[in-house]
């Protein structure tokens, strides 16, 4: 595992002064850590997940910083409004979630089963 912490991509800030870190887990994945709380990933199959149901100005611009860092299209509070948040699975369960070119989430499907 490796943590390091968020450039800042867009805006007039230098730093976001450890408040925002990249975790970077062994299985590939790479998950935003804002202050405390794990808000995004993006998984190692290239997915954007949403893990916080919350909302705050300042940890939408670690979300956008971060989007940037990794050229991934999306952002601002609409769109991350429309993003389903990711729910704890059950063991053995492995969600993957079907995008359209918009980037919007049109189905998902958990482990072998179809897509719903």
């Amino acid at each position: 595992m490796k943590i390091y912490d968020l450039p800042v991509m867009q805006g007039r800030e230098k730093s976001f002064y450890g408040k925002a870190r990249i975790i970077e887990k062994d299985n590939g994945e790479k998950v935003l850590q804002s202050y405390k709380t794990e808000v995004c990933k993006i998984t190692s199959g290239g997915l954007f997940v949403r893990l916080w149901d919350g909302y705050s100005v300042t940890t939408m611009r670690h979300i956008n910083s971060f989007l940037s860092f990794f050229g991934i299209d999306g952002g601002g509070k609409a769109w991350w409004n429309g993003l389903p948040v990711e729910r704890p699975h059950r063991t053995g369960e492995n969600p993957v979630y079907i995008y359209d070119a918009a980037g919007k989430i049109i189905g998902h499907k958990i482990g072998n089963g179809k897509a719903v």
